[in-house]
């Protein structure tokens, strides 16, 4: 899915100048635009040029982005300090995790991710800030971007999740189970078309395959894929990445055999779609159905029939 508005500039601004730096020499100067943003943010015209400036300087090291690397637990430290902080305006918020995207854009979101903070304590107000959000803002999507890839490393600490709910009782009117929370907050960013959807798919692929979620949430979470399955041709193809990306996590997740009840319905879905679909989109959805269960055998496929 393509990102959204302004990455083809960003790309071009410094083509050619990352083979020849040996070391993040302006990590002084991005600690100090970090540290000012607070007191630039009132003023427009001073953030634009300081946010312009920001882009300008990584842009030069996206050759060579590990040179960010010695300097990358402090900067994300400073800017997520400042996206969390409620006593902060919530414009200032948001533009502190542009600056993540930023980051995360140059240095690549599965190194990033590594070097978030992950602690048992992050979960829930990882939860409540994306609990704040409004999905179709098109202009915070950086935020829902960032607190998603969040939490994607939360989820990998090995703890049984159903621990964190040993004390509450869910009586009407209280929040849900942090399991059935984590899952709404992927069935709701998968649905929406941006590029939070990537950031939620990649989420769904580490959540869902814990052992401890596969044994409540699996299932419900196929058929919730497949009936998006079958809604997509009314959505003019927008939810066919999605469906195809839930349909490799449940492959990957599950022994086939465990899938046999559903095959017949996921081959169904996929004929479907390419008798119906555009010309112009035939190709595409052929290559998405072959590329969608690479490591099966098509022949064991099928015997579950």
């Amino acid at each position: 899915m393509a990102a959204i508005g302004g990455e083809d500039n960003f790309e071009s601004e410094a083509v050619g100048l990352g083979c020849a730096l040996e070391l993040f020499k302006e990590h002084e100067e991005v600690a100090q635009i970090i540290k000012r943003l607070p007191d630039v943010y009132r003023d427009s015209a001073i953030l634009d040029i300081t946010y312009e400036r920001f882009i300008y300087i990584l842009s030069q090291y996206q050759e060579q982005p590990h040179l960010l690397d010695p300097y990358l637990d402090t900067l994300l430290e400073n800017l997520l300090n400042i996206g969390r902080d409620s006593s902060f305006p919530v414009g200032l918020r948001h533009k502190a995790f542009q600056f993540l995207y930023i980051v995360t854009k140059v240095r690549n979101y599965k190194v990033v991710v590594r070097h978030l903070p992950h602690e048992v304590a992050d979960v829930e107000p990882v939860l409540s800030l994306l609990a704040e959000q409004d999905p179709f803002d098109h202009e915070t999507w950086e935020t829902r971007y960032i607190l998603l890839l969040w939490l994607s490393i939360i989820v990998m600490i090995p703890f049984h999740m159903g621990r964190l709910d040993s004390n509450n009782k869910f009586n009407e009117g209280q929040k849900k189970p942090i399991m059935e929370r984590i899952s709404d907050v992927i069935k709701l960013y998968l649905s929406v078309g941006d590029k939070v959807q990537d950031a939620a798919a990649f989420l769904a692929a580490r959540f869902i395959t814990r052992p401890d979620v596969k044994e409540v949430h699996f299932f419900s979470f196929l058929k919730w894929t497949l009936k998006l399955f079958s809604l997509w041709k009314a959505f003019d193809y927008f939810f066919f990445p999605v469906c195809s990306m839930n349909l490799q996590v449940h492959a990957t997740a599950t022994p086939l055999l465990h899938l046999g009840p559903y095959i017949s319905t996921f081959f169904t879905c996929m004929m479907d779609s390419i008798m119906h679909c555009p010309p112009c989109w035939a190709e595409t959805i052929l290559q998405a159905h072959n590329g969608m269960f690479p490591f099966l055998n098509y022949q064991n496929w099928s015997l579950l029939f």
